[in-house]
C-alpha cells in the first residue's frame, strides 16, 4: 500500500505546489477556486437563451437516486432517465453539509463563508449580496422560484435580529414583517414565488390557475412535495414564450416526514417506517420532476431547457439510523440514505457533501456522458450563467468554472482546481484525487479518492509532504474568509465513530 501511494502521489504533489505558487492570483478577486478558462468556447447548444431549471432537493442523500445503483428499494424513474439521457457527475459536491449555507451558494454562485453564512444561524442572505436569480434577469429572463427558500430570516439569526431589530421594531409586528420580506425571494431577484415548508407559502402566483396578485403569505391547500410541482409547472406554463430561470426546492425527504397514502402504497410496509415515508417522499419529487418534463414537453421547450438535478446536502443518519416513530421530533434520521459514502449531514466528510448531480439538455449536452472529475454546485451556476450570456465582468466574480468544455469535449479542461469546505470547526480541500480533512481537535486525515471505501482509510502517514501542502492551500484559502473558524479542541463524536470505528 505505501509503495502504492507513494508512486500516486508525485503528480499531484507537482500540482498543488503550482497551486500554492499562484495562490495570489487563485485567491485574488473571489478569494476562492481558480478560474480555469477553457481553451475551447461553446455556443450554448445552439440556441441563445436556453430555459434553466434547477432542481435543489432537500437531504437527500447520494444513495437515493435509482441511477447510483446504491440501494435496491429507492423508485426514481424519471429522476434515473434524466441522468441515463444526460450528463451524470460522479463526483458532485455542495459546498455545506447543512441547509441555508449550501443554499446560500447555489444562489450567489459564491462560497458562502466568504459573506459569513458559514452556518444557518448566520442568515438571512445579506441585502448586498447579488442573487443568480438578479444576473438572469440582467439578460433578459424571467425567474422564478417554488419550495423552500431558507435564505430569509429565521427564529434562529440571532446576530441578524441585534443587529437589525431595536426594541421598537420588535414591538410593532408591522415594522418587523416589512423588515423581513426585504429578504424574502420576490426581493432577491425573483419575478414569481411560491416559497414556504408545509403549511404557508410566500406567493405572487396562484399555484393551479398561475393568477398573479401583490405577495403575501397564503396557505397550503395539499401536500407540500405536490404543491410545489404544481406551482413549478404553472410557472413553466405562464413563461414558455420567454426565457425563464426556475429555482425548485422540494422540503422533501427533510424532516418533518409527510408522504400520501398513494406514494407510500408504492412501498412495502415491512421496513422502517422512516425508510418508508423518505422512498415516498422522494417518489413524490420524482413525480414532480415528472411533471416538469411533460409540461416543458407540452409547451414545446424541453429540447431547449437546461436541466441540474442536486441535493443540497447528504442525509442526516444519527450515526445509527434510529427508526423512532415519524411524530417524534428527537428522530434525526430523515429516512434518506448516503450508501456507500463515509459520514452524513453535518459533515465534510463524504457523506455530508457529496450528493446526487446530474445535467440534461437535450438541445445541447450529450446523452449518457459522465464525469468523475470533482465539481461543485457552484459550477452548475456558473455555467448555466454563461450560457445565458451573463457578462464575463460578472462571471470573474464568482467561484465556479464552466463546466461546458468538459461537457463537450473531455475531463482535462477541468484541470486539477481545488474545492474548499468549512463547517462547525471543519475543514477540507480536494484536489484530484486527494482529500485533505482537518476537525475541530485539528486531527488531519489525508483520503485518496478513487473508491469510496478509501474515503475513511487515512493514508496521511504515507503523505506527510502532499499533506502538508493541502494544509497551506486551505489555510490560505481560510484566512480569505469573513469569519474565522470556530476553536475547538474535542473532535466530534461522529467523526470519531465513522473514521476510527470498524465497520
Amino acid at each position: 500500500m505505501r509503495d502504492y501511494f507513494t508512486d500516486v502521489v508525485s503528480g499531484l504533489t507537482a500540482t498543488v505546489t503550482c497551486l500554492l505558487t499562484g495562490l495570489s492570483f487563485i485567491l485574488s478577486v473571489s478569494g476562492c477556486g481558480e478560474k480555469l478558462e477553457p481553451v475551447v468556447e461553446h455556443d450554448g447548444g445552439g440556441s441563445s437563451s436556453p430555459n434553466i431549471v434547477i432542481i435543489f432537493a432537500d437531504d437527500q442523500g447520494y444513495a437515493d437516486v435509482g441511477y447510483h445503483n446504491a440501494t435496491d428499494d429507492i423508485r426514481t424513474p424519471v429522476i434515473d432517465s434524466l441522468a441515463t439521457t444526460g450528463v451524470r457527475m460522479t463526483n458532485g459536491y455542495v459546498t455545506a453539509p447543512q441547509c441555508s449555507p449550501s443554499r446560500a451558494a447555489l444562489m450567489t454562485g459564491m462560497y458562502q463563508q466568504r459573506y459569513g453564512y458559514d452556518r444557518n444561524e448566520f442568515g438571512p442572505l445579506p441585502e448586498g449580496i447579488p442573487t443568480v436569480a438578479q444576473y438572469f434577469r440582467q439578460v433578459g429572463y424571467r425567474t422564478g422560484m417554488v419550495g423552500k427558500w431558507h435564505l430569509d430570516v429565521t427564529a434562529n439569526c440571532d446576530d441578524w435580529y441585534a443587529a437589525n431589530v431595536t426594541e421598537e421594531i420588535a414591538a410593532d409586528k408591522n415594522q418587523l414583517n416589512e423588515l423581513r420580506q426585504r429578504y424574502w425571494p420576490s426581493s432577491r431577484g425573483f419575478d414569481d414565488c411560491f416559497a414556504g415548508y408545509t403549511d404557508s407559502f410566500v406567493a405572487n402566483f396562484d399555484p393551479d390557475s398561475g393568477v398573479s396578485f401583490p405577495v403575501r403569505m397564503v396557505k397550503a391547500t395539499r401536500e407540500r412535495v405536490s404543491l410545489v410541482s404544481q406551482a413549478a409547472a404553472t410557472f413553466i406554463k405562464s413563461n414558455s414564450d420567454e426565457p425563464f430561470f426556475l429555482y425548485v426546492a422540494p422540503y422533501a425527504p427533510h424532516v418533518p416526514l409527510e408522504a400520501t397514502a398513494d406514494h407510500l402504497a408504492r412501498f412495502p410496509s415491512d421496513m422502517p417506517e422512516r425508510r418508508r415515508y423518505a422512498l415516498a417522499m422522494i417518489a413524490a419529487i420524482d413525480d414532480g420532476v415528472a411533471q416538469i418534463v411533460e409540461t416543458l414537453k407540452d409547451e414545446g421547450i424541453y429540447d431547449n431547457t437546461l436541466i441540474v438535478y442536486m441535493s443540497d446536502n447528504g442525509a442526516p443518519l444519527g450515526i445509527d439510523m434510529d427508526d423512532v416513530p415519524i411524530t417524534d421530533d428527537s428522530g434525526i434520521w430523515n429516512g434518506s440514505m448516503n450508501t456507500p459514502m463515509n459520514g452524513e449531514k453535518g459533515m465534510i466528510t463524504e457523506g455530508g457533501v457529496h450528493i446526487p448531480f446530474l445535467i440534461h439538455w437535450p438541445g445541447g449536452v450529450p446523452a449518457g456522458k459522465i464525469i468523475d472529475e470533482p465539481v461543485s454546485s457552484l459550477d452548475a451556476v456558473y455555467t448555466a450563467l454563461k450560457i445565458a450570456g451573463v457578462s464575463p465582468d460578472i462571471l470573474a466574480q464568482l467561484d465556479g468554472i464552466d463546466l461546458m468544455p468538459a461537457i463537450l469535449h473531455d475531463e482535462t479542461y477541468l484541470g486539477e482546481r481545488p474545492l474548499f469546505w468549512r463547517f462547525s470547526k471543519q475543514s477540507a480541500i480536494r484536489v484530484g484525487n486527494w482529500k485533505y480533512l482537518r476537525t475541530s481537535a485539528q486531527n488531519a486525515y489525508l483520503f485518496y479518492m478513487t473508491q469510496p471505501e478509501l474515503a475513511s482509510k487515512n493514508v496521511i502517514e504515507m503523505n506527510p509532504t502532499l499533506a502538508g501542502q493541502l494544509d497551506e492551500l486551505l489555510t490560505s484559502w481560510e484566512s480569505t474568509l469573513m469569519r474565522e473558524n470556530e476553536p475547538g479542541t474535542t473532535e466530534p463524536e461522529n467523526y470519531t465513530w465513522y473514521l476510527t470505528a470498524p465497520k
